[in-house]
């Protein structure tokens, strides 16, 4: 009898679990949080798989749980398949003409560091550029950061004069928004 509610308990535990995709999304998040990067990735494609369901494969809540398992997979070093999911979500965005400053300045941005991660200048470059398109609508210090990106990558490709420029503008921004010893300050330092 006692095994009997055991299992029941445990049967109603599961039942109650929710499989909504926001929930799953949050408990992928938290176990990326936990450094459970493989844990987070069952948990993010679950809530791919429930948002395509609920709100259908074009809608922003797929595109937001792409975001998310992009994320993972860089971190994951598997760089293929985060550019796969990242050009997946900005197409939808696209589609849905859902190009809020913020979330496509970022999207672009990591697009960008994959493609530096599998030495794809060109291709970093050009995202990173589209980065900072809309950065320079946010301004402070994440376009300071997004001309940083740009600079770092000029300085690997022997561009200095290029990245000099890039570095002399986001070291204005963060020398007034910031502690003068800013890590991106330190950078234009190093050019030198």
């Amino acid at each position: 009898m006692r095994l009997i509610f055991i299992l029941v308990s445990i049967l109603t535990l599961i039942s109650c679990q929710s499989t909504s995709p926001g929930d799953l999304n949050e408990s992928s998040s938290k176990l990326y949080a936990e450094g459970n990067y493989s844990a987070a990735e069952v948990a993010s494609r679950k809530a791919l798989a429930a948002a395509e369901v609920d709100f259908g494969s074009q809608s922003e809540e797929v595109a937001a749980v792409l975001i998310n398992l992009g994320v993972i997979l860089k971190d994951k070093a598997e760089y293929g398949k985060a550019e796969k999911v990242y050009l997946e979500a900005l197409k939808i965005l696209k589609l849905r003409n859902d190009t809020s400053n913020k979330d496509m300045a970022y999207l672009y941005n990591n697009i960008a560091d994959i493609y530096v991660a599998m030495n794809r200048g060109d291709d970093a470059r050009s995202y990173y550029l589209k980065a900072l398109t809309y950065f320079r609508t946010l301004g402070g210090i994440e376009l300071a950061v997004s001309l940083n990106n740009i600079a770092e990558l000029e300085i690997y490709s022997d561009s200095y004069s290029t990245a000099e420029s890039y570095l002399e503008e986001a070291a204005d921004i963060i020398a007034t928004e910031s502690a003068p010893d800013h890590a991106y300050i330190n950078n234009y330092i190093l050019l030198y």
